[in-house]
């Protein structure tokens, strides 16, 4: 508590000298005290230690950058204007993940095109924590990766998932993130709880095994969702399909033949829509229907979806600074709210 008093405080006293000096500029917070700030993220990279953290302001950094070492890096929110503070998004081009980079984090931020791990050399990342990201494409283990193993994305939006070494990927966990395409995912231990997948192409491209996937919802209508699923456990899921082909899959306590409708209280159902709003609608049978007794889909689980998709920071809810000063000395008021989890 007091380490997170003393970081809201520095926050409130310090933005207004950021805000009018610093616009559009990364913030890099070292291990040993010290911090600067960068135009580009490739620099902002270059000056950060192994273990900094890394601040964006809303924007668009259109660069492809590599990391080789620990960082924690921080957006405003992937959802339009997710703070009246600091309105916009987070947006970088391309991450790319290398070893070294054990238990980084990445929250708050907009990956526009590709998130991957591994280059196609002898690499091995393990313990990393992805949250509140919009990502466009998910690579869980580049061709020539060693070790990809104890990920944990939660509450993300991924328009493509997949792997290009699909015997590599271990101990991966996808909660209450919503999903368009996912394909060749194999590998050992992935687990997919209270997520949404779109009714486009899952389990389509390439053939993916060994999974275990639990209290989510399947959009697609048009073909049999498992067409290229193998080995793979499925338990209180929502099927918009009227019927399942399960093959060498098994599952219990599944719900068949619903729709889009009936199922959620808006939204279109092909991929996200930060329009759309994805709770249950009453009196869908996925209500208090998963594993756990929580509702199937994002907003259950042991920590449900979170709008907005703001990073575990202190975020600034209102701000004003006076036009006169009072005995010489400016008043600031701002108000906070603390996202702790």
């Amino acid at each position: 508590m007091k380490k997170f008093f003393i970081l809201l405080v520095a926050m409130i006293v310090s933005l207004p000298v950021y805000l009018s000096a610093n616009l559009g500029k990364i913030l890099v917070e070292n291990p040993n005290g010290t911090t600067s700030l960068h135009i580009t993220f490739a620099a902002a990279i270059t000056a950060a230690q192994h273990g900094a953290s890394i601040y964006l302001p809303a924007g668009f950094w259109d660069e492809s950058v590599t990391i080789s070492k620990r960082l924690n890096i921080y957006g405003v929110g992937h959802y339009p204007n997710s703070s009246p503070i600091t309105p916009g998004t987070s947006k970088i081009n391309s991450l790319t993940f290398l070893n070294n980079t054990d238990s980084s984090t990445i929250q708050g931020l907009i990956i526009v095109n590709n998130l991957y791990y591994g280059n196609g050399t002898a690499v091995a990342v393990r313990n990393h924590f992805i949250l509140r990201c919009n990502i466009g494409n998910c690579n869980i283990g580049i061709s020539g990766t060693t070790a990809i193993s104890n990920h944990v994305f939660k509450e993300c939006i991924i328009n493509s998932l997949s792997t290009s070494n699909p015997t590599v990927p271990n101990n991966i966990i996808f909660t209450n993130c919503f999903f368009t395409t996912v394909g060749n995912l194999r590998g050992s231990n992935i687990y997919f709880t209270n997520c949404i997948f779109g009714s486009n192409n899952y389990f389509q491209n390439g053939t993916s095994r060994n999974l275990l996937i639990e209290n989510s919802i399947f959009m697609r209508t048009s073909a049999d969702p498992f067409i290229y699923l193998e080995s793979s456990i499925i338990n209180n899921c929502i099927f918009f399909s009227p019927s399942v082909t399960w093959g060498s899959n098994a599952g219990v306590d599944n719900i068949l033949n619903q729709n889009c409708a009936g199922t959620f209280v808006s939204g279109v159902c092909t991929s996200f829509s930060y329009a759309g709003d994805y709770h249950l609608k009453a009196g869908s049978p996925g209500e208090d229907a998963g594993t756990d007794g929580t509702d199937i889909g994002v907003y259950g689980g042991s920590s449900p979806f979170k709008d907005g998709g703001l990073p575990v920071i202190p975020s600034i809810k209102t701000f004003s600074v006076s036009k006169n000063p009072v005995d010489g000395k400016i008043q600031v008021q701002a108000t906070a709210v603390s996202q702790t989890e």
